[in-house]
């Protein structure tokens, strides 16, 4: 079995990952919509087991964490492409923190003119009422996140070369996303959208970062660091009404 692994080509490994994605997201969606129109009490056993069953939770590990992992340890990813080995850290670390300060203003921009536009709550922050994301939660999601990226990212450039490879690999990213079809559906809601842009936003920053610095480090830290200021996290939007779905751009 390992040397069947090893012997797949990294680009066998993408296309398993969409492929295990596209799978899991719509036979997600298909049973959340099943169960909404199966009552109200079903819905929430299908929900309550799809957010919090360790089951769910081991699944988003192995998929965001162990593939790339494995896809490491078999020597099938060049640790070096991922950015996880040799760095120079003062070159990355002076541009890190001019991109970090850059993207964290447009955002914080953004979100002001998002509160002129639409100062009262939304019909979905009515029903929601989303607890501030704790530290915990947000750096649990940017490290699933970025381990994530980083596997399409050193995939793609291992195929394609440095500069190519780092956009074929967010293009996958936002292929995976497209997939999806509550990622779809979710645009239809304000906060769903807030959520997904500024994954957008991170995922083409984080994106550039590596191709100027070669250093997944130094992204998962401009990550980590502007998800806390800005209290955005993937866990804003994991809890819906039972006639909606959880939006979510990975597993």
């Amino acid at each position: 079995m390992t040397d069947s692994l090893r012997s797949l080509s990294i680009g066998w490994w993408l296309l398993a990952s969409l492929a295990l994605s596209f799978l899991a997201a719509n036979l997600s969606w298909r049973l959340q919509t099943w169960s909404n129109g199966r009552g109200r009490q079903i819905g929430a056993i299908v929900r309550g087991v799809s957010a919090a069953a360790p089951l769910t939770a081991t699944g988003r590990f192995l998929f965001n964490i162990a593939i790339p992992y494995a896809a490491l340890l078999l020597g099938t990813l060049d640790p070096r492409l991922t950015g996880l080995t040799a760095l120079d850290w003062m070159h990355s670390l002076g541009v890190a923190a001019a991109i970090a300060i850059a993207t964290a203003t447009l955002l914080w921009l953004d979100r002001i003119h998002l509160h002129i536009l639409f100062p009262s709550p939304s019909p979905a922050e009515a029903s929601l009422h989303v607890a501030r994301p704790s530290l915990l939660s947000t750096l649990w999601s940017v490290a699933f996140q970025q381990a994530h990226w980083a596997f399409y990212r050193g995939g793609a450039i291992a195929i394609l070369g440095a500069y190519n490879g780092a956009f074929a690999g967010l293009a996958l990213v936002v292929i995976e996303w497209i997939l999806n079809p509550a990622w779809r559906a979710g645009w239809a809601d304000e906060q769903h959208v807030q959520a997904f842009t500024f994954d957008l936003a991170l995922a083409l920053t984080t994106t550039i970062l590596f191709i100027l610095t070669g250093n997944l480090w130094v992204c998962a830290a401009v990550h980590g660091v502007i998800a806390l200021a800005l209290s955005v996290s993937r866990q804003d939007v994991a809890h819906v009404r039972l006639d909606q779905d959880p939006p979510q751009g990975s597993l």
